[in-house]
């Protein structure tokens, strides 16, 4: 995958593999690429590599395979992870920035907006790891319950697909990815055929912090050439 420049005084984005997708645990050949435009005078500035059902269920399977391991990940690693995550694209906001407008072809500042945005957005779902508990209940209503008291807590529902829209790609990605790590559910994610380019960088993000904790690569990307490739 070729993503424009950014800016000189920018950090450029972490090297992503050309022409794959990250599929399970690692990143495999896509069927074929497709091209990038720039909404505003529909010139292509990149390539992008392009998913099929295949691949699609290839990313499910994995999903449930992992399901238990990522389950059990101990808070301090999806609070570790989460808060990487959102210090990494801090690092790379200025690029990012620049990859969003020619992806999107909307106005810097809203690009701008973001970027600062799903970054809060993984902040916040770092912070909420601590806040995922039960309760305790009280079974003393009735005499046979007197000196007893009953609990319940959180666990994960299990594989999470997120469908990220065109609009605000990155984030929207961001709104379905961090909670569902943090909840310690494996996701997939499908961003918009107009709008891949942000989304694959953010979960080769989440996916390096993941490694490097440990951790499964638990989000895989799948990025259709149409919307009827989609429903496949």
């Amino acid at each position: 995958m070729s993503p424009p420049a950014g800016r000189d005084d920018a950090p450029p984005l972490p090297p992503v593999p050309p022409a794959r997708l990250p599929v399970g645990d690692s990143w495999v050949p896509a069927p074929r690429t497709g091209p990038v435009i720039f909404p505003y005078d529909r010139a292509e500035f990149a390539t992008a590599p392009v998913g099929d059902a295949d691949l699609a269920r290839r990313a499910v399977e994995h999903a449930v395979a992992v399901r238990p391991r990522v389950a059990k990940l101990a808070s301090r690693v999806r609070r570790q992870v989460l808060g990487g995550v959102a210090a990494d694209l801090e690092d790379v906001a200025g690029p990012m920035e620049d990859l969003l407008v020619r992806e999107t072809g909307k106005p810097r500042t809203d690009c701008r907006t973001e970027v600062r945005r799903a970054v809060a957005t993984w902040q916040a779902a770092a912070d909420e790891v601590a806040h995922i508990h039960g309760e305790t209940v009280p079974l003393d209503l009735l005499p046979t319950g007197d000196g007893m008291f009953g609990f319940w807590t959180r666990r994960p529902v299990g594989v999470v697909v997120g469908i990220a829209g065109f609009n605000y790609p990155m984030m929207l990605a961001s709104h379905k990815i961090a909670p569902a790590l943090a909840a310690g559910c494996p996701v997939i994610v499908k961003p918009a055929p107009a709008t891949p380019l942000a989304t694959l960088w953010l979960v080769h993000l989440v996916r390096e912090r993941l490694t490097a904790a440990g951790a499964p690569p638990a989000p895989s990307n799948w990025s259709p050439a149409t919307p009827r490739s989609a429903a496949r």
